[in-house]
């Protein structure tokens, strides 16, 4: 099997992870590096040699593997640690089973595809215009079974760059989310409050979609097509934004900062029989859905406006901050509630001091002839139901990143991204497996970083994706071509 990183050596407990406060990262990242330096095992880069998957640790409690109970779904989970160049595959037992190399970390998401090949977002890191930005990607590039890069797009620059989610589509092509510069005099001519520029320009969110094909951008919505605001009847997109809701307020910043990172898109999923997109705008605490079926021109005007929007009221002068229900929120995906009907799984994160913990949420949008509804109150319908935790005892704050799928049993596959932790629950609230990272790098001289330079702990996930056995991407697999042992 290819060489590459080995479970760190299990002397740190998942617990000591859990409750590491940002101050003591540094401490636990060189106590890793030393216990790493007393075992017959590695960490590091360079080492080869099947992985475990399932260390005991010296209190024995597990990196790895921690829980399985019968009730846990069959098939595997891909995981790629946000500080490694590698994305690695373990079944239900904890046993990675296959890993494909890169040449950075992630950034961020990855996903298996159909036709076995590995879709990879790729961290590059240039002196472009979007230094500062978190979650940078850059690259999105297609490895197949062996290893081999079969394609690569590159979109990164000083006008626009990738960054956090890809999704595959039916037809081949890719979904990606990337920023664009704005300066501050488009900005203004917008109509953006000055003092809303903190940063001194903006980088409004678009949505691509790509051929690999012929590496043809064939497809695209922007948020900066789709704007309102109060300010200057003499410019563009003039009215009350609590009169238009499909619009997007350039004046609404979470917290006032006008930073640059304006929405924060973390994630894009689509859904085929609608032919619908819905993405996670972090900094808006919104998930927006918006029409594919639209041809690029068409987006630009009222037929791109959001077709849906929920979280958070205010950021369309709807609401005030009472009436917030979404937390900087991650991973929106297309799913069903009980009764069939169309709903939205998300990762609320909660905030530090406000809502200080996190959970897995059902938002079933009210719908009337297929199309959503907006109430009497001006505001987009819809209801919300916790998923996970639902006891107590597995309640959790994950500040950040993170994620959850549906899986065909019904059971939730939440990614506890900042400790790199991930579980199934049932629809009961029952953790029926759970897995925590064993892949980082304790080497104190490669202190860990995002592309914004910020310290994270070398553990940290983005999110988890599990496959049943039956997925066709799994044939090479099942036919040992290439798995690893």
């Amino acid at each position: 099997m290819p060489a590459g990183p080995q479970p760190v050596p299990a002397r740190i407990t998942w617990e000591s992870i859990r409750r590491l406060s940002s101050l003591r990262l540094l401490l636990a990242i060189a106590l890793v590096a030393l216990l790493a330096s007393f075992s017959g095992r590695t960490g590091s880069e360079g080492a080869a040699g099947r992985s475990e998957g399932s260390a005991r640790q010296a209190d024995g409690t597990h990196l790895g593997l921690r829980v399985r109970s019968s009730g846990a779904a069959d098939g595997y989970t891909l995981i790629a640690p946000e500080q490694s160049t590698w994305t690695y595959l373990v079944d239900d037992e904890g046993h990675e089973v296959h890993r494909w190399p890169s040449a950075a970390p992630p950034g961020q998401a990855t996903e298996l595809l159909p036709n076995g090949l590995l879709l990879r977002a790729e961290e590059v890191h240039d002196d472009g215009a979007f230094v500062g930005g978190k979650g940078r990607g850059g690259v999105v590039e297609a490895i197949d079974w062996n290893g081999d890069r079969v394609w690569r797009f590159a979109y990164h620059g000083q006008e626009h760059e990738l960054h956090h989610d890809i999704e595959g589509l039916p037809n081949g092509n890719v979904l990606m989310i990337a920023w664009e510069r704005k300066t501050r005099a488009a900005a203004l001519a917008a109509g953006r409050d000055p003092e809303r520029l903190s940063d001194g320009e903006v980088w409004p969110d678009h949505i691509i979609e790509v051929d690999p094909r012929s590496g043809d951008v064939v497809w695209e919505w922007h948020v900066w097509d789709h704007l309102v605001q109060d300010r200057d009847p003499t410019k563009p997109g003039f009215g009350d934004p609590a009169d238009h809701p499909r619009r997007i307020d350039v004046n609404f910043t979470k917290s006032g900062h006008g930073a640059a990172d304006w929405n924060h898109t973390n994630s894009v999923d689509y859904d085929a029989a609608r032919d619908e997109i819905v993405v996670s705008v972090r900094q808006f605490s919104e998930i927006w859905v918006i029409d594919h079926s639209t041809s690029t021109e068409d987006a630009r005007g009222p037929a791109g406006d959001l077709l849906f929007r929920w979280g958070n009221p205010a950021a369309y002068g709807r609401g005030t901050p009472a009436d917030q229900a979404l937390f900087v929120q991650h991973d929106a995906r297309w799913t069903t509630d009980p009764s069939g009907a169309l709903a939205f799984t998300v990762f609320n994160n909660g905030l530090p001091k406000v809502r200080q913990y996190s959970t897995v949420d059902l938002i079933v949008p009210e719908m009337v002839a297929g199309q959503y509804v907006i109430g009497d109150d001006g505001r987009f319908s819809a209801t919300l139901q916790r998923e996970f935790p639902l006891d107590p005892r597995d309640e959790f704050f994950a500040s950040n990143t993170s994620g959850a799928v549906r899986l065909a049993d019904g059971d939730l596959l939440v990614t506890d991204a900042p400790h790199g932790r991930v579980l199934e629950a049932t629809p009961r609230g029952k953790v029926v497996w759970e897995y925590v990272n064993p892949y980082f790098d304790g080497n104190p001289d490669r202190v860990p970083r995002t592309g914004a330079g910020f310290p994270i702990a070398p553990w940290r996930l983005f999110k988890a994706e599990h496959y049943a056995p039956s997925f066709p991407g799994l044939r090479a697999l099942h036919e040992g071509q290439g798995a690893s042992g």
